[in-house]
């Protein structure tokens, strides 16, 4: 096949294995087709390597045979066109590597395309279309378009699954570990050759590189460009002349995306000759065009092509590139993180500080907490190198302090933040800061409150309160209200937390309204459902719902439906808390762990445990909470046990439900969330009450002490329930009075509240514990009146 390519220096090599010459060697059939005298084919075969007379009598030259160009294309084409018709099967022609071709064999390829098309003969062809030279390419097309049965396939890069079977096979492990794949694939972006490359620089690396790699995050990139892969590129790389190829490292400083307007400012060349070089990298496949500029065809390209650049000349690079963005904020890719990164790797790096810190803000405010803390980490580092202490330097450091803190805490490092946010107190505090202590009062809330703390999370929030009215700053404003209010309901006082959420909402510019807003009207919801305000519950819950859809906001949407899962849940709605909660499963199976899925999947399992799905309910509660151990999330996680534990107590099962308790406890106390100690409170009277001896006098105090707590925080719907509870254990016990007052309490509340289904329930059933059977000894009660 090499014969026909124009390398003749490997005709030797070639013909002692190719089938071609064994075939004209050993068949004389192949030779009665032809009229001709002399045969034309003994010119085209000679004209390749006249040396071939000497390997065989047969080959020798015939009288008056000469060379031509036409007799090279016909000859040859009716030689294999010969060797088809006459052979047993269809012929194939294979022409390996046609873009090192020259123009002869383009012209042949052309000329034997027309003549075997009612021949059975098959001729295929491969080639890289970057290396074709502007003939090839010019014949090429003039092929593709005058065949109309002509075939042109385009090899696609490995899929993923492709490149897991590719690799298996080359390390002999039909199960490689998973994020090495991933990384594989993401490195070689599919290219077969450089995925063999690279596993075999992986195969052979030193096992310190090979333990490094396999305990690496997968979003750690591990290696650089291996030698079999850098060779090659840079064997394409050479075809450029030296101007063409220092651009072109210019345009991998950029970065895998570039447009002409950045590659123009920061080079000092002219257009002309920026356009021209452009064409040459499209032409040879190192870049392609995109709608917005150009990308490099691989990044290895981009990586072996930036690496030719001496370290200095890099930094120089670096900062012409970033000087370029800041001079014209029109000319796009100039995003305060790539200015960031331009400064940061050049010889000015200390330029870099205020484009990390905006960068930084700007992550925050996409919730992007990783590359926020990847910006502020890179800062800070700066300016410690930068020595100082003016006023500048301490507000910088505070700004950073912020930054860091926040996003530390959002990644599941809340502990690591809060010292960094009371340092920035203190700088703040001594400067006499006002702006930035409302900001720090901001962040130490919302940490305070992701721990669980809510006391002092209030405590920050009435401070944030005092700071955004003094300033009239009505970001601060909204964050404060919103603190408040959420605290509120944590805390149990409902009527402060309805007072903060509904000023939040009188906020409200209809032509902006703050993106917050159906989070607040789903915080409402919950407040008016603990007191019992069914239908404002309901109305604030689907507004909630209605605001996040018209934005088109996923996870406010999961959020606000979360919220009005827990209202129905609130109004023992089963069907509807769980018809609700599985609308926002799909989210959750996409967003991974979050808050809004963390208590949807617990309102899931308890509204199928209360459906007659106890154990199952108990199991996807149980599940959920090992989740949010994973990720550190503390927020409202006793909540979940106290579902948990009703789940448990709904499957029979008191032993587990005790222990379920106890890993509660401590975590209700940490929150003093009173709505929660009274719900623990009754839970643990009615575990004990399934116990096999029932401890009486301690069911009883617990139910009272819940009542207690209830009533102070005015969760009247709560509080009817555990009334309903003590008039079942009074019943029990042949104490009337004492069932009747709890009675009268009950459906008073019941009555007041519109819960008629409840009070249909409370009129009807009258036992607590295993069953109507068995009394209560008259002596173990104490009575809630007295006990009130």
């Amino acid at each position: 096949l090499r014969l026909i390519t124009g390398q003749a220096r490997e005709f030797e090599t070639m013909i002692s294995y190719h089938p071609l010459v064994d075939a004209l060697q050993n068949s004389s059939a192949f030779l009665r087709p032809f009229s001709a005298e002399p045969p034309l084919w003994w010119g085209s075969v000679l004209a390749i390597n006249p040396d071939l007379a000497a390997l065989t009598p047969e080959f020798q030259r015939p009288p008056g045979a000469e060379f031509n160009r036409e007799h090279l294309l016909e000859g040859l084409g009716r030689c294999f066109i010969s060797m088809a018709e006459v052979a047993s099967a269809p012929l194939v022609l294979f022409l390996e590597d046609l873009h090192w071709a020259d123009e002869a064999t383009w012209q042949f390829l052309a000329h034997i395309g027309w003549r075997c098309r009612q021949s059975p003969l098959m001729v295929v062809g491969t080639y890289q279309n970057e290396y074709l030279s502007p003939a090839a390419q010019k014949i090429r097309r003039g092929i593709q378009r005058q065949l109309k049965d002509m075939t042109v396939i385009e090899l696609a890069r490995f899929s993923p699954e492709e490149t897991r079977r590719l690799a298996a096979f080359l390390l002999n492990d039909p199960n490689p570990q998973r994020h090495l794949l991933s990384r594989l694939f993401r490195e070689t972006e599919g290219n077969p050759f450089f995925i063999i490359e690279m596993v075999s620089a992986w195969f052979n690396a030193p096992a310190a590189e090979k333990h490094r790699r396999a305990s690496a995050p997968e979003s750690v990139a591990t290696t650089s460009v291996p030698a079999g892969i850098k060779l090659v590129i840079e064997t394409r790389l050479n075809r450029l002349d030296d101007e063409s190829r220092h651009l072109l490292a210019m345009a991998a400083a950029i970065g895998r995306n570039f447009n002409y307007r950045v590659l123009a400012a920061a080079s000092d060349l002219p257009e002309a000759d920026i356009i021209r070089m452009l064409e040459a990298w499209l032409t040879q496949g190192l870049v392609v065009e995109r709608a917005d500029g150009y990308d490099f065809s691989h990044d290895k390209i981009r990586a072996v092509a930036y690496h030719e650049l001496s370290r200095a000349r890099r930094r120089m690079v670096h900062r012409h590139i970033a000087e370029a963005l800041e001079r014209d904020d029109t000319i796009g890719f100039n995003h305060p993180a790539v200015l960031a990164h331009h400064f940061s790797h050049s010889d000015q790096p200390q330029r870099a500080l205020p484009y990390l810190i905006d960068a930084g803000e700007k992550a925050l405010s996409v919730r992007s907490y990783g590359d926020a803390r990847e910006f502020g980490v890179q800062a800070m580092r700066l300016l410690r190198a930068e020595a100082g202490h003016s006023e500048h330097h301490r507000r910088a450091r505070v700004d950073l302090n912020l930054q860091l803190a926040t996003a530390y805490a959002f990644t599941g490092e809340v502990d690591r933040a809060l010292p960094i946010l009371q340092e920035a107190e203190r700088l703040a505090m001594a400067d006499g800061d006002d702006t930035r202590l409302g900001k720090i009062f901001r962040r130490s809330g919302q940490l305070f409150w992701l721990r669980n703390q809510c006391r002092l999370a209030e405590d920050y929030g009435r401070r944030l309160l005092r700071n955004a009215e003094e300033q009239n700053n009505i970001i601060l404003l909204h964050a404060a209200l919103r603190m408040l209010g959420r605290v509120g309901i944590a805390l149990g006082t409902y009527d402060d937390a309805i007072a903060y959420l509904l000023r939040y909402v009188k906020l409200d510019d209809s032509i902006n309204p703050p993106p917050d807003l159906p989070a607040i009207y789903g915080y409402l919801a919950v407040a008016y459902a603990r007191v019992g305000a069914w239908q404002r519950a309901f109305d604030a819950a689907r507004r909630g719902v209605e605001l996040a859809e018209a934005a088109g906001n996923d996870s406010a949407t999961a959020m606000a439906k979360m919220n009005l899962a827990f209202v129905y849940a609130e109004r023992r709605h089963w069907a509807g808390c769980l018809d609700t909660v599985r609308q926002i499963m799909p989210n959750c199976t996409d967003a991974g762990f979050s808050s809004y899925c963390f208590m949807a999947n617990s309102l899931r399992g308890r509204a199928l445990a209360y459906l007659g799905h106890p154990a199952q309910g108990a199991e996807i509660i149980r599940k959920t909470l090992q989740q949010a151990a994973k990720a550190n999330y503390r927020l409202f996680t006793h909540v979940s046990y106290l579902f948990w534990v009703e789940t448990l107590i709904l499957a029979n099962n008191p032993a587990q439900a005790l222990q379920a308790l106890s890993r509660a406890e401590p975590l209700i106390n940490e929150a003093d969330d009173r709505w929660a100690k009274a719900a623990a409170a009754r839970l643990r009277a009615e575990t004990l009450a399934l116990m096999p001896m029932p401890d009486w006098t301690a069911v009883e105090a617990h139910l009272i002490e819940a009542s207690i707590l209830l009533r102070q925080i005015r969760a009247r719907p709560d509080l009817a329930r555990v009334y309903l509870i003590l008039r079942r254990l009074y019943d029990r016990a042949g104490q009337s009075a004492w069932a009747i007052d709890c009675h009268f309490r009950a459906t008073t509340i019941f009555d007041e509240l519109g819960m008629l289904d409840e009070l249909q329930h409370a009129q009807g059933d009258a036992a607590i514990g295993r069953g109507d059977s068995g009394m209560i000894p008259i002596a173990a009660l104490k009575g809630l009146v007295r006990q009130e």
